[in-house]
């Protein structure tokens, strides 16, 4: 999976520099602690990121221990394979967006915050929304609309449909899933 990600990183940046002769861009946020950011902010505001692979891996023991839920390998090697700050594509034409990795403790701390918040509104919530999600872990959005999901029962990537109750696989795995990623709408973009 690992190589997955980085070819489609690789298309990522690839596209953007084709694009526009720069790295890709984000908001500068002077509170978020990265090594990812590259040069100045320019007069926008935004300033260049660049990926790098996670050299420090994080043992998710402990935080199995504190949800109690065991992580299947997939979402363990894609939290730990590469640190990035913003990244998008499309699969399909429909637009994928991924919660930025930059560092893996934070990560983590959002899996341990989803995981109370799924426990305290298990009495307001709806049944089939908290039985379809119970295993299930937030990595982005999908179209904008609806959050995207790592299922930890079978290692599908999946969307979540609230008014209608409906779990629907974009993906049977991340591996499949980078690879028909495209890093523009239509999909056609030359070799780089």
């Amino acid at each position: 999976m690992k190589k997955a990600i980085l070819c489609y990183l690789e298309k990522y940046f690839n596209y953007w520099h084709h694009k526009t002769g720069l790295l890709p861009s984000v908001p500068f946020d002077g509170e978020f602690n990265t090594e990812l950011y590259i040069g100045e902010v320019n007069k926008y505001g935004y300033i260049q990121w660049i990926y790098q692979e996670n050299t420090k891996k994080f043992d998710f023991g402990k935080l199995e221990k504190e949800i109690k839920i065991i992580l299947r390998e997939e979402i363990k090697e894609y939290l730990n394979s590469y640190k990035f700050l913003e990244l998008l594509g499309f699969l399909n034409e429909k637009l994928v967006y991924f919660d930025a990795i930059n560092d893996v403790e934070d990560s983590v701390e959002k899996i341990i915050l989803q995981h109370k918040y799924i426990k305290e509104i298990e009495k307001s919530a709806d049944s089939r929304d908290l039985k379809a999600l119970e295993n299930c872990i937030e990595i982005g959005s999908y179209q904008g609309i609806f959050e995207l999901y790592f299922d930890n029962e079978n290692g599908n990537i999946v969307i979540y449909d609230f008014d209608w109750h409906k779990k629907t696989v974009i993906a049977d795995t991340f591996e499949e899933l980078f690879e028909n990623l495209r890093p523009n709408k239509k999909g056609n973009f030359e070799k780089w």
